[in-house]
């Protein structure tokens, strides 16, 4: 991992835990202590609200947050197929909010990523699971 994507991953990581210790981050990251403290001077300088409290571990300032805008090509992909199959399976409850994370992942992806992402869609295809229970029985009965 490069530092540029760890240094993201602690924010992240700082965001979901709260307080982490420097010895927990450089574990999690498989680093040095010494290269976690590195990171957090260098967030500092960035401008992340890094709060560091002796005995206790790094948190970010209350009220800030990073939401993860970079996504892999797989992580988009994966995130846009259960954003079909929750608005196949749950229409009537979640479909349109399953077609708002579609909105929202495909806005945030380079033209790039979108032309990649929808190829590989492409070669999926979900079964509705009657569609699926059918097609079963079908080849029972053939």
């Amino acid at each position: 991992m490069n530092k540029s994507d760890r240094l993201l991953a602690i924010v992240l990581e700082l965001q979901r835990k709260r307080t982490l210790r420097a010895e927990d981050l450089a574990a999690t990251f498989e680093t040095s202590v010494r290269t976690i403290y590195h990171d957090m001077q260098a967030l500092s300088e960035a401008g992340v609200p890094v709060v560091g409290s002796p005995g206790q571990g790094y948190s970010l300032m209350e009220g800030f947050f990073l939401p993860p805008v970079r996504f892999t090509v797989e992580e988009a992909v994966a995130l846009l197929i259960g954003a079909d199959l929750v608005e196949q399976a749950f229409g009537k409850n979640y479909g349109h909010s399953a077609r708002g994370v579609e909105r929202k992942v495909e806005a945030i992806l380079s033209p790039e990523f979108i032309r990649e992402v929808e190829r590989i869609r492409s070669t999926f295809r979900l079964l509705d699971i009657g569609e699926a229970n059918q097609r079963e029985q079908e080849k029972q009965y053939a």
